[in-house]
């Protein structure tokens, strides 16, 4: 793969843009066409750097692929009758383009663009999409009905493009289209609703009236992705097969799922990921925890279950091979079980199509296979997840509240590398300037955790400076008091003032003389003992001859509303 913002690559672009799918279908007959004054949709052949493709698509250009003919006439059969057609325009607004009823199967010469067309998502911005597929598209670009209502279903759509380093043969294209569709639907864990980017006739209309666009500039050989197998390969029997318990496969056969998995989850272990029996206590929680390394894989998560023509057969096989390489010591009834859970929860096995002899097939071919041909058949997700791999894995045993266990534990983990980086001595904005990879709230939550002061002493603080001026305003006061004469004016008071460096208007002069030297005669010679209180309650039997004339406070207790799950 290599990134190159002037490269060129061979598409069909169409002569005309269209405002709106409406429009763009309508043009795919003459009689459409006419009726909105264009002209029939034809393509012409055209070499575009990525960023050219992007404007030509959000003016609302159509693309296709690239067909060859033999031939300068061919004959076709209509409505109109039986006759020879050229694949060209020769007169006309559309002279030279390519015909669109040439757009064709049996015309297909290869392409340099493979389109993924994503019409339903969980994602709620297209980046968020991107940034989940390892393997980044050359463009992206929204599609005509992106966020609004289809089949009762708002969502973001748009299309993925990926562009090739040379044009694709129709074999080449046909493999690598499936594997970039493959490559898309298991980095997001989402579904593919439609596959039409892998059929060689499929023609992708552009956008109009939008500014979101990708571009990495992405050009890509086709080998960067994993090669798919057959669904159902024929292997070669090997020893490791005839090794299976017979008990475990007639159980399957015949037990329903539940009652197996209470017969034979003692006796065999569910596998999905790489981990040792060293266990590390999380000192902050119950659970317990270990660090990943470079040799860390794990299985695929499937949100919904992989239905029929998904490659489910191919996902067995894959499941497999990466056990063996998480666990090379597995043996071939360990591997047969777990493929029986996976198929029973991943897998929409309704038509009864996988059987127990299939899953026997896949546990025969995965144990066939050598070290060096397993990390061959898996070196997508060997790459993936070594650049993917989390930091920690979590022990799920006895773990009642998994996603605390791993917030808690991951906080600790990086409260640990803090400890190594944090410098002390000053402030956390000063911290988080010097570029420590966290957040500014987790450095503040750091410090608190570790009790470290978040604003060093070197520099006085708001409260110290606060203090030092008072102290300074009182030796004011003090020096007033001490050069204060009645005798004066006030303005010959004030310059008496400043001429010992105190200088202070009239109003301050007048506002201090009535608080400092002539206070209110109401504050002076207070003496509490001239005050007698009544205490609000007294001894019943000294004032009141009956407890029943005890007087009535009606005085009211607040009672807090109780909130539900305050404690949960």
């Amino acid at each position: 793969m290599i990134v190159n913002a002037n490269f060129r690559f061979l598409v069909n672009i169409s002569l005309e843009g269209y405002k709106c799918k409406t429009d763009a279908t309508a043009c795919l007959s003459r009689a459409g066409s006419k009726a909105i004054g264009m002209n029939k949709m034809a393509f012409q052949e055209m070499y575009v750097t990525p960023m050219e493709f992007l404007s030509y698509a959000t003016s609302g250009h159509t693309f296709c692929n690239i067909f060859e003919f033999d031939k300068d006439s061919y004959w076709i059969t209509t409505e109109k009758g039986h006759f020879k057609c050229s694949p060209f325009y020769h007169r006309g607004a559309n002279k030279g383009a390519m015909k669109l009823s040439f757009k064709a199967d049996e015309y297909f010469k290869g392409a340099q663009v493979v389109f993924v067309d994503v019409d339903y998502t969980s994602f709620t911005t297209i980046e968020e999409y991107v940034d989940s597929i390892m393997l980044k598209p050359t463009a992206v670009y929204p599609s005509y009905s992106d966020n609004t209502d289809k089949h009762g279903v708002i969502s973001r759509r748009f299309r993925l493009v990926y562009v090739f380093s040379h044009l694709l043969t129709p074999d080449e294209f046909c493999k690598f289209s499936d594997a970039v569709h493959e490559h898309v639907k298991l980095c997001t864990n989402e579904p593919m609703d439609d596959y039409c980017g892998t059929r060689p006739s499929q023609y992708m209309n552009g956008v109009y009236g939008t500014n979101e666009v990708y571009c990495t500039n992405c050009i890509y050989s086709g080998y960067e992705f994993p090669e798919p197998i057959e669904d159902d390969p024929v292997v070669p029997m090997v020893t490791n097969i005839e090794a299976l318990d017979e008990n475990l496969l007639a159980d399957m056969n015949l037990m329903d799922y539940n009652v197996f998995m209470h017969k034979y989850s003692r006796q065999y272990r569910y596998l999905y990921r790489t981990e040792t029996d060293n266990w590390t206590n999380s000192l902050k929680c119950s659970a317990e925890y270990q660090l990943t390394d470079e040799n860390y894989l794990q299985l695929w998560y499937y949100r919904e279950p992989v239905v029929d023509g998904e490659h489910r057969r191919r996902k067995l096989l894959k499941n497999a091979c990466l056990r063996r390489l998480m666990f090379p010591e597995i043996t071939a009834n360990e591997l047969l079980f777990n493929l029986y859970i996976d198929l029973h929860r991943f897998f929409d096995n309704s038509d009864d199509v996988i059987t127990v002899d299939v899953l026997k097939r896949r546990v025969n071919k995965a144990m066939s296979m050598s070290i060096e041909e397993l990390k061959e058949y898996c070196k997508f997700e060997i790459e993936y997840w070594n650049q993917e791999r989390p930091k920690f894995i979590v022990k799920t045993d006895y773990c009642l509240d998994l996603q605390r266990a791993v917030n808690i534990i991951g906080a600790e983990l990086r409260y640990k590398e803090l400890d190594l980086i944090y410098n002390t001595s000053i402030s956390v904005s000063e911290n988080f300037a010097s570029g420590m990879g966290v957040s500014r709230a987790t450095l503040y939550r750091y410090c608190a955790d570790r009790r470290i002061e978040t604003s060093p002493r070197d520099t006085p603080t708001q409260f110290e400076m606060r203090l030092e001026n008072r102290s300074a305003k009182q030796k004011d006061i003090d020096l007033f008091i001490e050069l204060y004469d009645e005798k004066l004016s006030l303005r010959k008071l004030k310059e008496k003032l400043a001429k010992h460096g105190l200088r202070l208007s009239l109003t301050t002069i007048r506002k201090w003389i009535k608080k400092h030297i002539k206070p209110s005669e109401d504050t002076i010679g207070f003496d509490a003992s001239e005050f007698t209180f009544t205490p609000l309650f007294q001894n019943p039997s000294s004032t009141f001859e009956d407890p029943a004339d005890l007087p009535n406070y009606n005085i009211p207790f607040y009672t807090p509303p109780f909130q539900y799950g305050s404690y949960l």
